[in-house]
């Protein structure tokens, strides 16, 4: 199947690969000759795709350094363009893990720059990527602490007001909190929004 498909189509090989993660099944030689998609298509590759691409990799134990290295080549100029939080924040846990110290560095001010403008989701991802390669950036780390600490007060707020709710009720609170989180950023510039 995959010899008779259009090598320009890596989103059909991309779901290959998560399909045989759905089923955690590591098959080499399969995986290889997905690999060899991606490769020939790196340049059609954005941030999205590459990380993508290596969370399933890491889920399957998939190690290949030619994709390593061509994806950190790539992601690396990709910096520049990532400026919005969503790109951001895909770059940053995809690349530094497997990015130069130098680039870390970058990647880093980039994230303390950004550091407002990501909602909690986003904001999570970093320290978790931060966690993972046990980031010793002080200031980076209190600027993430004190995100997340909004977020934290928000949820003892909804643990007082959750017990006498009935289960429509709790419905419609998670849905009010889902579009508020995605939606509004305000919350995180002053404790008293919360």
């Amino acid at each position: 199947l995959l010899d008779t498909m259009d090598q320009s189509r890596f989103s059909n090989t991309r779901g290959v690969v998560r399909s045989l993660c759905n089923v955690k099944y590591s098959y080499r030689p399969f995986l290889e000759k997905c690999n060899r998609v991606f490769l020939l298509n790196l340049k059609e590759l954005d941030t999205e795709h590459f990380s993508i691409i290596l969370g399933l990799y890491q889920s399957l134990q998939f190690n290949n350094c030619d994709f390593q290295l061509a994806a950190k080549q790539r992601l690396t100029e990709l910096i520049n363009t990532c400026t919005d939080p969503v790109s951001f924040t895909k770059l940053f846990a995809a690349l530094r893990p497997m990015a130069a110290q130098e680039t870390r560095e970058r990647l880093e001010s980039t994230a303390l720059l950004l550091a407002d403008e990501l909602n909690c989701q986003q904001a999570l991802a970093v320290v978790e990527t931060m966690e993972e390669m046990e980031c010793r950036n002080s200031q980076l780390i209190n600027k993430y602490i004190i995100h997340l600490s909004y977020v934290v007060i928000f949820i003892q707020g909804v643990d007082a007001v959750l017990p006498p709710c009935n289960l429509s009720d709790l419905n419609a609170f998670a849905v009010a909190i889902t579009k508020w989180v995605q939606n509004d950023h305000s919350y995180w510039h002053t404790t008293s929004s919360v």
